[in-house]
């Protein structure tokens, strides 16, 4: 079964601000090998933009694994990523990511196939933009991937959602969606056929 899990992160929301966290917090969140490579040698400290990412890698990775085994659990520090950020482990389970990293926001996607084959096949659709503040930010995700179906296959999809985990269904084939939403943005990514 393919998977694919999604995260956003604005790095302009008070919640990023890696000052407001005790150390307790990293210990729980990192892994060994993360915090090594997080960690300024010079300052001590963690810089901000690398510890979103990695959140955030975890985050996608947790949906995406989440759709496979529906009894998985949000543990942080049991999904080791990448010092690169291209792919993270979870017990016997090793998912590729890509992302988008600027001055604004991080928005992350992880898959248990070639990602970046599936993307060059534009087998992935994916966003991220502003909350349109009229909305609450969930049914604002919703509509939007409602919109970009209704775009690429010229009919009314409706979103599923099966154990809090979201899909489509076409043709009596079901397609994983992702959502996610933080402070000023709304992010998903979907496959299509």
């Amino acid at each position: 079964m393919i998977s694919i899990g999604n995260d956003i992160v604005d790095l302009k929301d008070n919640d990023s601000d890696l000052i407001t966290y005790h150390n307790r917090f990293f210990s729980r969140v990192l892994a060994d090998e993360e915090y090594r490579f997080l960690i300024d040698n010079r300052s001590n400290k963690i810089e901000k933009k690398m510890f979103w990412t990695v959140w955030a890698i975890k985050e996608a990775a947790y949906k995406a694994i989440k759709r496979i085994d529906d009894k998985a659990i949000f543990q942080p520090k049991k999904y080791i990523v990448s010092e690169n950020f291209n792919h993270v482990k979870y017990q016997d389970k090793k998912l590729q990511c890509i992302y988008d990293i600027n001055e604004e926001f991080i928005h992350v996607i992880c898959m248990n196939e070639n990602i970046k084959q599936m993307k060059e096949e534009n087998k992935i659709r994916y966003f991220t933009e502003f909350i349109d503040e009229k909305k609450s930010p969930g049914l604002n995700v919703r509509d939007r991937i409602k919109d970009e179906l209704k775009a690429f296959y010229n009919l009314d999809i409706d979103l599923l959602f099966k154990n809090r985990v979201p899909f489509y269904e076409l043709k009596n084939q079901k397609y994983p969606v992702s959502i996610s939403h933080h402070g000023r943005y709304i992010a998903a990514a979907f496959l299509v056929d």
